[in-house]
């Protein structure tokens, strides 16, 4: 295989006939193996939650501003990148392109994205989606790649129809609902359903496309969801910064039905953030805290 390369090759032109190579296996169906996938999985830069996260302080912030849509000056409801954010995800474009160069890997396969305006952005300035000649595969949004849900409006995400106008380079996967059908005012996701989210996103992945190289512009928990899932060592991707991972996909045997992206997973929430007075939950107009997920 090595012998296919010219002597001035690069490491991702290695790299790319290694995966190729790996892919072989996927074509001998005793070795029982789905093939091999390369994500790079982005978390979107500054947003406008994070100044105001910063400006308020943790408890203020956790407590009482977070479940506003915004203080006046501030919309954060589905936050957008801040100007900042949107120069750092055009220096990720400058850095993507110094180590691709004009190497067959510059532009990913397919490009999957939280339905959240973050990530979205994130997307469209890191790969310059909307001025390039040919322009790339339209990048998907995924409702299983937002962040943790919750009390936090910034998680919150548009509908359908105002993503469709917002982000006309983009489409969706299927089953998309009009309207947000995760988010709720007064209890938080547990780190078990988000890890089962992730879950179902790889074995979509795996079992619905055919492309290897995948850009995902996701979250900080689904990130860590991932990696989790794949038996990556524990690694917290900061702000604006990407973490590529290669993923060998297998069959196996269970006793259970196989799972796929369909599958209608039960969501789990836990109980508020022990908040106090700040707390709006504790106020008897408040949505009952009764779990009856559970019921």
């Amino acid at each position: 295989m090595l012998n296919k390369l010219s002597p001035d090759a690069t490491q991702w032109d290695h790299f790319q006939i290694e995966i190729e190579r790996l892919n072989q296996e996927a074509m001998m169906p005793r070795m029982g193996i789905l093939g091999y996938k390369v994500l790079y999985l982005f978390r979107p830069p500054e947003s406008w939650h994070h100044i105001a996260a910063s400006f308020y302080g943790r408890e203020p912030w956790d407590c009482l501003w977070t479940r506003q849509d915004g203080n006046g000056t501030v919309q954060w409801i589905d936050a957008e990148l801040t100007p900042r954010g949107v120069q750092k995800a055009k220096n990720l474009n400058g850095l993507w392109k110094k180590f691709m160069g004009k190497t067959p890997l510059a532009t990913p396969e397919l490009f999957l994205s939280s339905p959240l305006s973050r990530a979205a952005e994130t997307l469209i300035h890191t790969f310059n989606l909307k001025n390039r000649d040919p322009l790339p595969p339209s990048p998907i949004f995924v409702e299983n790649l937002r962040e943790s849900f919750g009390v936090d409006t910034h998680n919150s995400r548009h509908s359908y129809t105002e993503l469709k106008k917002k982000y006309p380079l983009f489409t969706f996967e299927e089953e998309f609902s009009e309207f947000d059908p995760l988010w709720t005012s007064y209890r938080d996701e547990t780190p078990e359903s988000v890890l089962h989210r992730a879950k179902i996103f790889l074995e979509n992945v795996f079992l619905r496309r055919k492309e290897v190289y995948i850009a995902v512009a996701t979250h900080e928990n689904i990130i860590k969801a991932i990696l989790e899932a794949t038996g990556h060592r524990p690694f917290t991707v900061p702000v604006g910064h990407m973490i590529p991972i290669v993923i060998k996909g297998s069959w196996f045997l269970s006793r259970h039905e196989p799972r796929t992206e369909v599958e209608k997973y039960k969501t789990y929430y836990k109980r508020n953030r022990n908040c106090t007075e700040l707390d709006p939950v504790t106020d008897p107009d408040a949505e009952p805290e009764v779990d009856d997920d559970f019921l």
